[in-house]
């Protein structure tokens, strides 16, 4: 720009380019400023060399000349020539370019889009390659703690309905007898705490436990049997009904005395007395989380919930081994054992068979 000005107040272009300087110096108001200076310094007896090399501020509006440059050489029109600097094609001052038309993907023409090639493809795949290993971990183990959160409000709600019950029934928990399996307490809460059965389909499935997987594929359905039906079933008939109760929690029941009488356990509301969990999956090598990572959510008798990495209570026994190191009821008072949802107190399994 600097050089074409110099030229043109020296006189010193072809008629056909003074003609596009005097377009520019009429529609760019940079143009304009630097004929000023060049003028004012030529003025004042200064050197043509010297006024051509002096070091200016860049103008303020070069973004919107560069983008508007830019906008034409992408923008393709058939009857706009590729000279744009002719004085017949350059828009008017103050005119919007190309017809006041934007720039738009569609009207760019194929010359400038050069097409990807196999090497812009591998890096592009690399990029997402390497996003991908990053995020994964943070967003399984985000999804992991949202899971284990929800699990802890349904202990909760469960804790608050068992205290509920415990309240109206002289400080008893909702038993579990011999030939029943631990999710019986479900239809106790059914039936003293005031808990739907559309509630309780919902509470007692953990978001991270195998069963919530089942229940959502349809393979296993929610169905609470009728108690009076229980009481009054035949051993064979009660395993039918038993193994129609799904639950993910563990449940605490009750001990063997001196005596072998099986005995319940009152509610007393020791913060360090364990009364629902996670469901752990006991098999013949031992006893071992299954839902929530290394470890499971425990709640207490003071209703809150802890998530243990380990399975002794301070100062107490194994939460699901009794002392003969069996999956099943306590041998004696202080033998608290929560009991897998799908097992009697006496340890015998009876797996949920109610598939749709």
């Amino acid at each position: 720009m600097t050089e074409e000005l110099l030229a043109y107040l020296l006189d010193d272009l072809s008629p056909q380019r003074r003609a596009v300087v005097e377009r520019r110096i009429e529609i760019d108001p940079a143009w304009r400023r630097e004929l000023e200076r060049l003028q004012q310094c030529l003025a004042a007896g200064g050197d043509p060399q010297q006024c051509g090399c002096e070091d200016v501020a860049p103008p303020e509006d070069l973004l919107t000349r560069t983008c508007f440059l830019v906008e034409q050489a992408c923008c393709c029109q058939e009857d706009q020539p590729k000279n744009t600097l002719d004085p017949a094609r350059t828009p008017a001052a103050g005119a919007r370019p190309l017809g006041g038309k934007r720039l738009s993907p569609e009207r760019c023409t194929g010359e400038l889009a050069r097409p990807w090639t196999l090497w812009d493809v591998s890096i592009g795949a690399g990029v997402l390659l390497a996003l991908a290993a990053l995020m994964s971990p943070a967003l399984y183990e985000t999804r992991a703690a949202a899971r284990r959160l929800t699990c802890d409000d349904k202990l909760k709600t469960l804790g608050t309905a068992l205290y509920d019950y415990q309240a109206n029934h002289a400080k008893q928990l909702p038993p579990v007898l011999p030939g029943q399996n631990a999710a019986m307490f479900a239809v106790s809460l059914r039936d003293g705490a005031g808990l739907t059965e559309e509630a309780l389909a919902q509470l007692l499935v953990c978001p991270e436990s195998p069963l919530a997987i089942a229940v959502s594929a349809g393979r296993v359905r929610f169905d609470l049997p009728d108690r009076r039906e229980i009481e009054n079933a035949s051993p064979q008939r009660l395993d039918a009904l038993m193994q129609r109760i799904a639950c993910s929690y563990a449940y605490r029941v009750g001990y063997y005395d001196v005596e072998d009488q099986y005995q319940q356990l009152p509610y007393t509301g020791d913060p360090q007395m364990p009364l629902l969990s996670d469901a752990p999956q006991v098999t013949a090598a031992g006893v071992r989380a299954a839902n929530h990572g290394p470890g499971q959510n425990v709640l207490y008798e003071c209703l809150g919930v802890k998530y243990r990495t380990n399975y002794l209570a301070e100062n107490r026994d194994h939460f699901y081994l009794n002392q003969a190191g069996r999956h099943a009821a306590g041998l004696g008072e202080e033998d608290v054992v929560l009991i897998h949802p799908q097992r009697t107190p006496f340890g015998e399994v009876l797996p949920i068979v109610n598939a749709e």
